[in-house]
């Protein structure tokens, strides 16, 4: 999730939440697989690479995974930015500051 959407979850939660010391995820309540994070980046920095897979999988690493937010969303939380505009917007500020 992106940082804008992380602060607005945690403001949700400083406001919203009816009880303290409650746990709370705070992700997009999306799932990406790594292939996925590959290609979006890849498209945002406009480059191509030639993408080896060595098919060396280790056994009990999930290829794709996701945190529930359902208890945030109960709270209004809705993420906003999706990961390849985060991305951009990441590329965007590296690319002004460096």
């Amino acid at each position: 999730c992106s940082v804008t959407d992380a602060v607005q979850a945690m403001l949700t939660v400083a406001k919203e939440a009816p009880a303290q010391g409650e746990i709370y995820n705070v992700a997009s309540g999306e799932s990406h697989s790594i292939n996925d994070l590959i290609a979006i980046w890849c498209d945002v920095l406009g480059v191509s690479p030639q993408i080896v897979y060595t098919g060396n999988v280790q056994a009990g690493v999930p290829l794709r995974w996701s945190v529930s937010i359902d208890r945030l969303r109960a709270l209004g939380y809705t993420p906003q930015i999706s990961l390849e505009a985060g991305l951009r917007a990441l590329k965007e500020w590296y690319d002004a500051t460096h």
